[in-house]
C-alpha cells in the first residue's frame, strides 16, 4: 500500500494491520483517526501529518520524523520508537505507552498533558521543551537531558535521576514521588511549590535555589546542601537533615516539626516564625540566626550553638538545652503559659447521681 492508499483506508474506517509499506513518506497526509497495529514504519516520515487521534500500537516507528505534526490526543502503545524526531512538536493530550523512546528528540517541543508510562526515556532530549500537567511515570531515564526546560504541574513518579541532566530547568507546582535524586546538582534552579514526597535526597545540592512552599516531609537530605536557598514556608516535617549545610538560608515560616537537625549548620539564616517543635538539634549551629517568633517547644537543643542569634519572643518552651550556647537570653519565652496550662489541663470530676440536683422550686 502507499501513503495515499493507507490514507483513504483510514477514511473508510479500515485498521492498518500487520503491513510493510514500501513508500514511507507520509508527509503533510491526513491520518487522523488511524489506527496502525504491527506496522512497520522505521523511518517514516510524517513531518506536517495530521495524527489527531492517531493510534500506533506495536507498531516499529524508529528512527520516524515527527516535526510539525499535528499530534494531539494521540496513542504510541508499545512500540519501538528508537531515535523518533519530535523536535519543535506541540503534544496535546498524548500517551507513550510502554514505549521503547531511547536517544529521541523532544528538545524545543510543547507539552499539554502528555504523559510517558514505563517504556525507556534513556538518553533522550527534552532540552528547551516546556511541559504541562505532563507525567514522566516509572521508566528508566538515564542520561536523560531535561537542561533549560520549564516544566508545571508536572509528575514523576519512581525514576532515578541521578544521572539525568536538569541543569537550569524551572519546575513550578512539580510532584518528585519516590525518585531518587541523591547526589543531584540543582544549583540556583526554580522548584516554587513543588512536592518530594517519599523520594532521596542525601547529598543533594539545592544550593541558591528558589524552594518556596515545597514538601520535603518525611523525606532524607542528610548531607544536602541547602546554602542560600529560598525555602520560607517550606515544609520539612519528620524530615533527615543530619549534617545538612542550610547557612544564609531564607527559612521563614518553614516547619521543621520532628525534623532531625543533628548537626546541621543553620548559622546566619532567616529562621522568623518557624517551627521547629518536637525538632532533633544536638550539635546544631543557630549562630547569629534571626530567630524572631521561632518556636522551639519541646525542641532538643543539647550542645546547640545559638550565640549571636537574634531573638524575640521565640519559644523554647520546654526544649532540652543541655550544654547549649547562647549570648543572651533576652527576648526568650523559658515557659508559654498557654501551653503549660494545656498540658496541666485536667477534666472536671462528673457529679455523681446524687450530686447532681436542682433546689426544688
Amino acid at each position: 500500500m502507499t501513503p495515499q492508499d493507507i490514507q483513504h483506508a483510514i477514511k473508510l474506517g479500515n485498521l492498518i494491520h500487520a503491513i510493510v509499506p514500501e513508500q514511507r513518506d507520509f508527509t503533510g497526509l491526513d491520518l487522523s483517526g488511524g489506527r496502525f497495529i504491527a506496522v512497520d514504519l522505521r523511518g517514516a516520515d510524517f513531518r506536517g501529518c495530521n495524527l489527531h487521534e492517531t493510534q500506533f500500537s506495536e507498531c516499529s516507528l524508529s528512527g520516524a520524523q515527527f516535526d510539525q505534526a499535528q499530534l494531539r490526543e494521540t496513542l504510541f502503545n508499545q512500540c519501538q520508537m528508537v531515535a523518533t524526531q519530535f523536535s519543535g512538536c506541540t503534544l496535546t493530550d498524548c500517551l507513550f505507552n510502554q514505549c521503547a523512546l531511547m536517544e529521541s528528540d523532544f528538545s524545543e517541543s510543547i507539552h499539554i498533558n502528555s504523559q510517558f508510562n514505563e517504556g525507556d526515556l534513556s538518553d533522550s532530549s527534552f532540552m528547551l521543551a516546556s511541559l504541562y500537567q505532563s507525567g514522566f511515570l516509572t521508566l528508566p531515564v538515564e542520561q536523560l537531558l531535561l537542561r533549560h526546560a520549564s516544566l508545571e504541574q508536572c509528575t514523576f513518579m519512581s525514576l532515578d535521576l541521578r544521572r539525568s541532566d536538569l541543569h537550569s530547568s524551572r519546575f513550578a507546582l512539580c510532584t518528585f514521588y519516590q525518585c531518587d535524586m541523591r547526589g543531584g546538582d540543582y544549583r540556583q534552579q526554580h522548584f516554587a511549590g513543588s512536592q518530594f514526597t517519599a523520594s532521596q535526597l542525601d547529598e543533594v545540592s539545592f544550593q541558591g535555589a528558589e524552594l518556596m512552599q515545597c514538601n520535603f516531609s518525611q523525606v532524607s537530605l542528610r548531607g544536602a546542601d541547602l546554602r542560600g536557598v529560598q525555602a520560607s514556608q517550606a515544609l520539612f516535617t519528620h524530615s533527615d537533615l543530619h549534617d545538612a549545610r542550610c547557612s544564609e538560608a531564607n527559612f521563614n515560616q518553614a516547619v521543621f516539626m520532628h525534623a532531625r537537625l543533628n548537626e546541621a549548620d543553620f548559622s546566619h539564616s532567616q529562621l522568623q516564625r518557624t517551627v521547629l517543635q518536637h525538632a532533633k538539634a544536638p550539635h546544631a549551629n543557630f549562630q547569629h540566626c534571626q530567630l524572631d517568633y521561632a518556636d522551639f517547644s519541646y525542641a532538643e537543643l543539647d550542645h546547640a550553638d545559638l550565640r549571636d542569634a537574634k531573638c524575640h519572643q521565640t519559644r523554647f518552651h520546654r526544649a532540652s538545652q543541655q550544654q547549649s550556647l547562647l549570648s543572651s537570653r533576652e527576648g526568650i519565652i523559658e515557659q508559654d503559659d498557654a501551653l503549660f496550662a494545656a498540658e496541666n489541663w485536667q477534666p472536671q470530676t462528673r457529679l455523681t447521681h446524687q450530686e447532681d440536683h436542682h433546689e426544688p422550686r
